[in-house]
């Protein structure tokens, strides 16, 4: 059975473990042959397959963890407390913050896009679409796309908390968003793990 890549895998990584095989071995292999051995290892036909999929988990992995929160500019904070990251830093006193910091501050939604998204805004929304930026825009704390902000986020179940309506809100904004052209298979790979972490994984998490 094929043993699991590490969270965030990558080729420096696995050429490391590569060589640390062939020194080890009794055999002396070829560094090629420690490479084989790696990426069947992993599941993978060769070393030039693993070093393929490993270019494509560099480009779609996240690790929310990896991101100074304190060097944040104000919408990209509110962004990352708004929106589960499946950290230990995940916890309800986070979401009430970036809600109350929304309340505290309305025009944080206008700064960018990917905030309006968290905020589950749609006019904010609207206004970044009308001056030209892409509903498919990457930005933000993690790089991602509007649609994961507004289907990850958890400011707005704070909201709900309060009695405010924000369910035909959220609607609309994802309205907004999907009409203007995002793609609704929006996803990323969480550390690197080849499941995705899609916009339906945030809606079904109560996102």
């Amino acid at each position: 059975m094929a043993s699991t890549l590490p969270d965030n895998p990558s080729s420096e990584h696995l050429r490391k473990e590569a060589r640390t095989l062939q020194r080890a071995s009794t055999e002396r292999l070829p560094l090629h042959v420690a490479q084989l051995r790696v990426a069947r290892q992993y599941g993978f036909s060769g070393w030039p397959a693993l070093v393929r999929y490993l270019d494509l988990v560099a480009d779609l992995a996240v690790d929310p963890s990896s991101v100074s929160e304190a060097r944040l500019a104000d919408a990209d904070r509110f962004c990352a407390l708004a929106v589960l990251q499946y950290t230990d830093r995940d916890a309800p006193p986070r979401w009430e913050s970036a809600a109350q910091s929304l309340q505290d501050e309305p025009d944080l939604a206008d700064t960018h896009i990917w905030a309006a998204a968290a905020a589950g805004d749609p006019e904010a929304l609207a206004r970044h679409l009308d001056r030209g930026v892409a509903a498919d825009a990457t930005g933000g704390p993690y790089g991602w796309p509007p649609l994961l902000y507004l289907c990850y986020t958890r400011a707005a179940i704070e909201r709900r908390s309060r009695s405010e309506s924000t369910t035909d809100q959220m609607c609309a904004t994802a309205t907004v968003l999907l009409d203007a052209g995002a793609d609704p298979n929006a996803g990323y790979l969480w550390r690197g793990m080849a499941t995705p972490f899609t916009a339906l994984t945030g809606v079904l998490g109560e996102g």
